[in-house]
């Protein structure tokens, strides 16, 4: 098994690497937050062979680096378009020189979110920045590279209570019977960080090729997952805060964000053999989890 370089591997999807894949055969790179055994990388200023020697010893790079804070894009869209694609394209042209596979981390973002549902055959319509990096990044990589993977992102979430996501950010809420803002508009398939890592790894495993939609097999809007959890959280506490719902487009910052984002994981499923664990089943387990750490 050769070894594998993830660039961006400090951040917080690549971090997560290692599940099934061996650890001492993945090499991270960091910008600012070191990781053990981690080699420093600039998108805008690095080269690949500043990280890679010996190109034999390597079988794919994955791309995880980047800007990806949606108001930092707005804030400097020169500066994210120079990182997010034309650094990227640098950075594609050296591992096809080497002769290596580039696995390309995109998004639910490159479709513009009327029918939701998407499969890897429908045709993206990105419609903000975020999303527009994405697919012009994806067409070069298909362009230049004969092999290539390319992964397309659902909402991803974790379990951590202390730098809380989608379901812990919304537990802890509960917990304070804080008043939750919710949208009751937007629709995704969100997906277990543990779970897109099993994918990805699985996939470089069995050397496959092409695009892949990773996600949960959930076709959900926040509010319906928000109304699941509380149902749940009940058995255990009363919660006497407020949901107020309003539309996605009308919280600061979300204004251009499509609204169904939901995609279909069927092809993942029938190349990998593996079922992503759903957003019912997440919930509950974080939920019995975060009152088992209370009761410590």
């Amino acid at each position: 098994m050769k070894k594998i370089l993830i660039v961006g591997g400090s951040g917080y999807i690549g971090s997560h690497f290692g599940i099934t894949y061996p650890r001492s055969k993945i090499v991270s790179t960091y910008l600012k937050t070191k990781v053990d055994n981690g080699v420093f990388f600039d998108l805008s200023t690095s080269k690949l062979h500043d990280v890679i020697a010996f190109p034999n010893e390597f079988s794919h790079v994955l791309i995880m680096a980047g800007i990806v804070r949606f108001n930092n894009i707005t804030d400097n869209l020169t500066k994210a378009y120079d990182v997010n694609v034309n650094s990227v394209k640098k950075l594609v042209d050296d591992i096809v020189n080497m002769g290596l596979i580039p696995v390309f981390i995109s998004s639910e973002s490159v479709f513009d979110g009327d029918n939701g549902g998407y499969t890897e055959e429908d045709e993206p319509n990105p419609i903000f920045d975020y999303g527009m990096h994405k697919y012009k990044v994806e067409e070069y990589i298909k362009k230049v590279a004969s092999s290539y993977l390319i992964i397309r992102l659902a909402k991803v979430f974790d379990s951590n209570f202390d730098k809380p996501t989608l379901i812990s950010g919304w537990i802890n809420d509960l917990n304070h019977n804080k008043n939750i803002y919710c949208a009751n508009d937007h629709v995704f398939s969100p997906i277990h960080i543990e779970d897109v890592v099993r994918y990805i790894e699985k996939l470089i495993e069995m050397g496959e090729t092409g695009i892949f939609h990773v996600c949960s097999q959930d076709l959900k809007s926040r509010l319906q997952m928000l109304e699941y959890l509380i149902n749940r959280y009940a058995n255990y506490a009363p919660y006497v805060g407020t949901v107020i719902e309003q539309p996605l487009h009308s919280f600061k910052g979300a204004e251009n964000i499509p609204l169904n984002t939901s995609m279909n994981p069927k092809k993942i499923i029938k190349t990998v053999g593996i079922y992503p664990r759903n957003f019912s089943w997440w919930a509950d387990t974080l939920i019995g989890e975060f009152f088992s750490r209370e009761m410590e």
